[in-house]
């Protein structure tokens, strides 16, 4: 007999020694990460896939290489993320590798920024950016409706945004403080929450602030005219919320 691994034996035919397959033998294997396996096959050394060899792999490139004759040799890695970097995407798509710092991966499986944010439904954990008390500026209100003001209730409204009644006790734009619905409001649109639910708890919570602030009014005539200006204040900012009430969120949230 020769080698064992040939692929080969070695037989007496008529005197003489003539060589035949084997395939029964193991043939000498080559690299073991290379993805074959050597097998004897009618006498010769053939190479046949072996999906059971783990070839080299890349890091920090997102992949886990396989050997796989059917479908992509590749697949998405989460654990071989780059220093600083995610993996982004699933199954055998290759995938995008993002920024910790400024990027989120997002449910439907493509890179987003992670401040500002473009689209609420691509981020997959919505977090707070900025604390919701920075920013604070009293009771917002544009000049040209302090104007609609004053010519709609006339002597009626005092010209102060944050005391629309004018009187002693109902101070709308308070300094900061649990006291003071403008404030409340105000914190309540800066923490990150995008739904519609906060969005309108935080308006039904500033009517009610309100109505707080007028029911300890001095009196009778600085009640009702608090009580108008509340009601004002209120129907404002909830016309408003469609569009303020988003770019706060935007201002103030990051994505993941």
């Amino acid at each position: 007999q020769t080698r064992p691994d040939d692929c080969v034996s070695q037989k007496c035919v008529g005197g003489n020694i003539i060589p035949v397959p084997n395939d029964s033998e193991v043939p000498h294997q080559n690299a073991p990460d290379d993805c074959y396996r050597q097998k004897c096959e009618n006498g010769r050394v053939t190479d046949v896939i072996d999906t059971s060899e783990v070839p080299p792999q890349i890091p920090g490139n997102c992949l886990r290489e396989a050997c796989d004759p059917f479908f992509s040799p590749l697949r998405i890695d989460p654990t071989d993320a780059p220093p600083g970097g995610g993996c982004c995407g699933d199954g055998p798509l290759q995938p995008a590798i993002f920024s910790l710092q400024t990027q989120c991966c997002s449910p439907s499986k493509h890179v987003v920024n992670k401040f500002p944010i473009d689209d609420f439904d691509d981020c997959p954990n919505i977090q707070q950016n900025t604390p919701p008390e920075e920013g604070y500026d009293q009771c917002t209100l544009d000049p040209w409706v302090q104007k609609l003001l004053v010519g709609f209730y006339g002597n009626l409204y005092s010209g102060d945004k944050d005391n629309p009644a004018g009187c002693a006790n109902t101070v709308f734009g308070a300094l900061p403080g649990p006291g003071s619905p403008c404030y409340n409001h105000d914190r309540c649109y800066h923490t990150c929450d995008p739904s519609d639910a906060h969005r309108n708890q935080c308006n039904s919570d500033f009517l009610t602030d309100l109505y707080a602030v007028c029911l300890g009014a001095e009196n009778q005539a600085c009640e009702t005219r608090c009580f108008i200006f509340a009601q004002t204040y209120w129907e404002a900012v909830s016309d408003a919320s469609q569009i303020v009430f988003p770019q706060s969120q935007r201002a103030y949230c990051r994505c993941c």
